[in-house]
Formats: C-alpha cells, sequence, structure tokens
C-alpha cells in the first residue's frame, strides 16, 4: 500500500515483507507489515521536521504492544485484515536501505494544512465510538489503549501551549508570580524538568547523528504546529461533532516553485503561509517579546528577580527558539517573507491585548 507520490525504492520490499507473513507463529495474527516513510527531498536543515523523527521513534515502542497503527502508506498488509474479522497485530519494521521513498511538503503553509488534516483525522478518532479509551480499553491491554490514546487525542497539546504563551507573558507584565521564588527549595523543581526533558532529547539526537540545530529545529515546528494544526483539528473537530461544519478533504500541494526551493534548501522558512495560521504565531511572539521586555525593565527597576526569574525566562525560551519568526516580520525581504498585512494584524491584535492587560 502506497501513496500516490511515492514509490518502491528497494525491490526486496516484498520479500522483507513475507518474511514477518510467513513466520509461522506470526503469521496467523499478523495485519500487515509497516515500513517508515522517507523522503527524498528533505535538505540537511530539515527546517520543517519532514523526517517525522518523532513518529518513528514511538512506531519502534510499538512493537512490544501488538505493533503500530496503519500509517496510510510503505506497508504490506494482509486481505483479512481490511475486513476487521479477528484481533491482529502489527510489525513495524525499519531496514538500514529505505524501502520507500515519497515527497515531503518543503515550504511552511503546506506542512501546515497537512498536520491540520492529520491531527484532525486523530481526533474524530478520538469523539467517536472507536476512542481507545472506550472502544479500544475493551479489546486491548490498558497500556496499548493509553498509548493509542495518545496519539488520537495528540491534538490537545495546544491547550497548554496555548496557556505558556498567553497567561505567562501577561502575568509577567503585571507583576503577577506564578513561580515559586528562587529562594524557595520548591524552585529547583521547575528548572529539573524543563532542563532534564531537553538535554534527554538533544542527548538521543547526538547519540543519532543529529546535531543541536535539529534539536531546534524539532522544538520550533512542535510549537508552530500546537499553536497552529493542533489547535485548528481539535477546533475543527469539535465544530464538526456538534453539527457546526462539515468534514472536507484538503490534498497536500508539494509542487514547489524554484525560488520556494531555494529558500528551503538555504534553511530559510517560507512564511508565506494561510493567514488563519500566521496570525496566531505572530501575535503570540509579539506579547511575549512586549511582555518580556516591559516586564524585564520593571523586574530590575523594582528588584523582583527573586520572584519573576522563572518566570521570564519561559518567555524568552519562546523568543529566542522562534526568532526566525521575527526576522520574517521584521528583517527579510524576500518572497518567503511574513506578509506586511499579517504583521499589521498581529501588531493591532497584541497592542489591544496588551493594553487590556495594563488597565485591568
Amino acid at each position: 500500500m502506497l501513496d500516490c507520490d511515492m514509490y518502491c525504492n528497494d525491490s526486496t520490499s516484498a520479500r522483507q515483507a513475507m518474511c514477518f507473513h510467513l513466520d509461522h507463529k506470526l503469521s496467523p495474527k499478523l495485519a500487515f507489515v509497516q515500513f517508515p516513510q522517507r523522503f527524498y527531498n528533505i535538505s540537511v536543515n530539515d527546517i520543517y521536521d519532514g523526517a517525522m523523527r518523532f513518529i518513528w521513534t514511538k512506531w519502534k515502542g510499538f512493537n512490544g504492544i501488538r505493533g503500530p497503527i496503519l500509517s496510510g502508506s510503505g506497508l504490506y498488509i494482509k486481505r483479512e485484515a481490511l475486513y476487521g474479522t479477528h484481533k491482529f497485530e502489527q510489525v513495524y519494521y525499519e531496514p538500514s536501505r529505505p524501502c520507500f521513498l515519497g515527497a515531503t511538503p518543503i515550504n511552511l503553509g503546506e506542512v501546515l494544512v497537512q498536520n491540520t488534516r492529520w491531527f484532525m483525522g486523530l481526533s474524530q478518532v478520538a469523539l467517536s465510538k472507536f476512542s481507545p479509551l472506550v472502544y479500544g480499553s475493551l479489546r486491548m491491554s490498558i497500556l496499548q489503549s493509553m498509548i493509542y490514546a495518545e496519539l488520537a487525542y495528540y491534538a490537545i497539546y495546544f491547550l497548554p501551549v496555548y496557556i505558556l504563551a498567553i497567561v505567562l507573558p501577561l502575568c509577567l507584565l503585571r507583576d503577577i508570580p506564578l513561580y515559586p521564588e528562587v529562594s524557595s527549595p520548591f524552585f529547583l523543581v521547575f528548572p529539573f524538568l524543563f532542563l532534564s526533558s531537553q538535554l534527554k532529547n538533544m542527548h538521543e539526537l547526538l547519540i543519532l547523528g543529529h546535531s543541536i540545530k535539529t534539536w531546534s529545529n524539532e522544538q520550533r515546528m512542535w510549537m508552530i504546529k500546537s499553536l497552529t494544526c493542533y489547535f485548528f483539528a481539535a477546533l475543527n473537530t469539535s465544530m464538526e461533532k456538534i453539527g457546526l461544519i462539515k468534514a472536507s478533504f484538503v490534498p497536500t500541494n508539494k509542487v514547489m516553485d524554484d525560488e520556494g526551493a531555494k529558500l528551503y534548501q538555504m534553511g530559510k522558512y517560507n512564511f508565506q503561509a494561510p493567514t488563519p495560521f500566521m496570525v496566531p504565531l505572530c501575535t503570540l511572539y509579539i506579547l511575549n517579546l512586549a511582555s518580556f521586555v516591559i516586564g524585564l525593565g520593571r523586574i530590575l527597576q523594582n528588584g523582583k528577580t527573586n520572584e519573576m526569574l522563572m518566570q521570564s525566562f519561559v518567555p524568552l525560551f519562546g523568543i529566542l527558539l522562534n526568532f526566525p519568526l521575527l526576522e520574517g516580520m521584521v528583517l527579510r525581504k524576500d518572497k518567503g517573507r511574513v506578509s506586511t498585512s499579517v504583521s499589521l494584524i498581529s501588531a493591532v491584535i497584541s497592542s489591544i491585548v496588551l493594553a487590556y492587560a495594563a488597565i485591568c
């Protein structure tokens, strides 16, 4: 089973899959053999996280609990499995040579459209009668049900990210402490959790031969997707569930003009994405930047470093990590810059929010 934009890169892939399908112990309960999706058009920088490393890392772990979910492409499936009449298991197999290759979107707009579609589909499963927490818990182990549920409900990650992107900077602006003081013994818990998680992620990337730049690109794209794809996926699914909209399918356009391809190869983001995606990103960036500058000035002036240090660090982390967005709004003049209309709309919205926060 292949997507129309993928092709077989190894003629022995069928034979490799048959090694599992013909295994006398595994075959009676095997539904399909899933290969990873690999892409021939990913640049060295991979600024859009097109390799989707975080997905295939999960899929390896799935092998220990009856295998991964069907990934839509790059698999050899048994016909009986399509009927859904038995409790099948799956296998994820990752040979050294990619068995299937395809094209991945190389501009921000198409990446966000594609991921919104994917996570809307997962959210539809989460809110259906086939939810892994309800339907799945009766037919599989608790561990497998929980892991499948993590995928199905993945879009709700937008909630904590929006809270961090809005509540923290506004409280920083108003001198409202949300974290323990530096002198408190409980303060160390927060930097420990943050640093340990990030250092663990960096360590995994480094031992796999990647760089710190890969870490920053993956972190940046996760934030961008959380504020756009996950939010709209959850919103659209909820609206569809109550009958306000109808489900639709928007195909991904993977054709790229020469200038857009050049930007991608240079490691520059193409911010010519749909306005509904760009306005929240730019608005929240301006909001955090302004709150940090104003809030830091007040902290230094009033001597509240002990109370507000951690709270000022979180917006700063987001500002530095997403600096390419500021470049797109202010510094860049090429085709991939943030459009003037998006920058103006975002500036107006963030100014209104800041003014309201200042007078309340």
